[in-house]
């Protein structure tokens, strides 16, 4: 029980599909190499735009690198964003970032690594909360091994997202395949659209989680975010915010995977790099992420009302 009430049991480590999946060389500090996309934009053309151009200089007007991890944490919202519930790890509230002028409510939208570890009082402080809606973006092998205690009591939705269709991410920021990653994330029925449609019709006082809160849920809360009008420096925020929440999980695989820690330590420097990367697609080859939306069967009027609930 001890090792509950400090988070997640340390199998987790074990199991993050990230860390697994780290048998690649670490991500380039430099920057993506140059080609084009297969099959997708012109990624030259991309990487041309004068509005990338102004971004990569904000970022670092005489190397032109893209943001760090550390430039992206100074933009985390203060700690009352996190919520402290017994035997759960990366849980925040979505209210207080910012939305073309207004501020998002609190109460609205919370993310969070899964919550089969909760003790009683961290159900119980999940309920005080105001949740409404469960929106399980787990894998049926995820479901089976630590059941949600929510299937019963609150409104539970399963919208199955396996953690590889967002490994790909990674590398697709340093080798310019990011819209081709994308589109494969659109694919009607492979769960983004899913995720975010559960979003919008379900009531105010949404959860949604994966197993870490990192990887899936960060893509959904992204793209949802971009499409309502969240700034990209708060989404890049809160999704590097996901790296100091599960510090210690990272040390843990660390210590058990000792040739691994390189791997680690640069995919979680890169984070923002790969986040800002993905906004940046959103624009410039896709229209932006309402209309990447669009193509994983997301309408105009869900997003719309998305945004009337979380700033409403």
């Amino acid at each position: 029980m001890r090792r509950l009430r400090r988070g997640v049991p340390a199998r987790r480590a074990r199991r993050d599909p990230e860390l697994r999946a780290l048998h690649v060389p670490a991500l380039r500090r430099h920057g993506p190499r140059q080609g084009r996309a297969r099959g997708g934009a012109d990624v030259e053309a991309v990487r041309a735009h004068p509005a990338r151009e102004r971004v990569q200089a904000r970022a670092d007007p005489a190397a032109g690198d893209p943001p760090t991890r550390a430039a992206a944490l100074e933009r985390i919202a203060p700690i009352d964003r996190r919520l402290a519930w017994d035997a759960c790890l990366n849980v925040r509230d979505l209210g207080g970032l910012t939305c073309r002028g207004a501020t998002l409510r609190r109460g609205r939208l919370v993310r969070s690594s899964m919550l089969g570890t909760l003790s009683p009082a961290g159900r119980d402080a999940v309920r005080d909360h105001g949740i409404r809606t469960v929106i399980d973006l787990r894998a049926d092998d995820e479901v089976a091994e630590a059941p949600s205690p929510f299937r019963d009591g609150l409104t539970y939705r399963l919208a199955p997202f396996t953690a590889a269709r967002t490994m790909g991410l990674h590398r697709a920021a340093t080798d310019g395949t990011m819209s081709d990653e994308l589109r494969r994330l659109a694919v009607l029925g492979g769960g983004l659209g899913a995720a975010v449609s559960a979003i919008a019709e379900s009531e105010p006082g949404i959860i949604i989680h994966c197993l870490a809160g990192r990887d899936r849920t960060g893509i959904v809360v992204a793209v949802t975010l971009a499409a309502i009008g969240v700034p990209d420096d708060e989404i890049v925020a809160d999704y590097v915010a996901s790296d100091a929440e599960l510090a210690a999980d990272y040390l843990r695989f660390k210590s058990l995977n000792p040739d691994k820690a390189a791997d680690v330590d640069g995919a979680i420097e890169r984070r923002a790099w790969t986040m800002g990367e993905v906004l940046m697609t959103l624009r410039l080859a896709f229209g932006g992420s309402a209309a990447y939306l669009r193509s994983a069967g997301v309408e105009g009027a869900q997003v719309d009302a998305i945004r009337a609930k979380l700033v409403g």
